[in-house]
């Protein structure tokens, strides 16, 4: 209510570069609330600007504007992570969401063993997907153990309870050419 024009701002995370954004969003904020600051969108992403009209300034009637995120995402960028920011003219209120455009379906099961089971299905069809990349990643954004998925759809990741320091596990990525889906331990 009585905003006149706002910014959008949408910044597609890079798969390699995840890890360090991810590690901002649960150090400075949270998956609800996500927060990324400039140096970080700067570093770990590519990012998309407009600036929106949103309507009279009458701060007596709410406005709804609905973000039409295909115009600003082309090509390859279609897919993944993205941290969406939208911030009225002069600064007062920002909202930001992050939202996940993936066609791969990820579950994660550990065995009594430690073990993690990872499945990897089609979104689009219900289809499992084999030949997708499961990468445990570690604090320093490398991966720690990977597996692929098999023909149905299956991936099996030792347990991951041991790795300390750099090489604790903050996250799965599952990748499949450019599409990416993220699960967390």
């Amino acid at each position: 209510r009585g905003i006149g024009a706002a910014k959008i701002e949408v910044a597609r995370l890079i798969p390699s570069r995840a890890a360090l954004a991810l590690e901002n969003f649960t150090s400075y904020g949270n998956l609800k609330n996500p927060e990324l600051y400039d140096a970080t969108v700067d570093r770990t992403a590519e990012r998309v600007e407009e600036k929106i009209r949103l309507g009279e300034k009458d701060s007596t009637q709410p406005f709804y504007y609905t973000v039409d995120l295909g115009k600003m995402l082309t090509g390859e960028n279609r897919r993944g992570l993205f941290h969406v920011t939208i911030q009225s003219e002069h600064g007062t209120y920002v909202a930001r969401r992050l939202i996940l455009l993936t066609d791969l379906g990820v579950i994660g099961k550990k065995s009594t063993k430690g073990a993690f089971d990872i499945f990897v299905q089609s979104i689009a069809n219900g289809t499992p997907v084999s030949g997708a990349r499961v990468e445990a990643i570690g604090q320093n954004g490398e991966p720690v153990v990977a597996a692929t998925t098999d023909e149905r759809g299956h991936a099996e990741l030792p347990d991951i309870s041991t790795f300390r320091r750099e090489k604790a596990v903050q996250f799965f990525m599952v990748s499949r050419g450019s599409d990416v889906s993220f699960l967390f331990p």
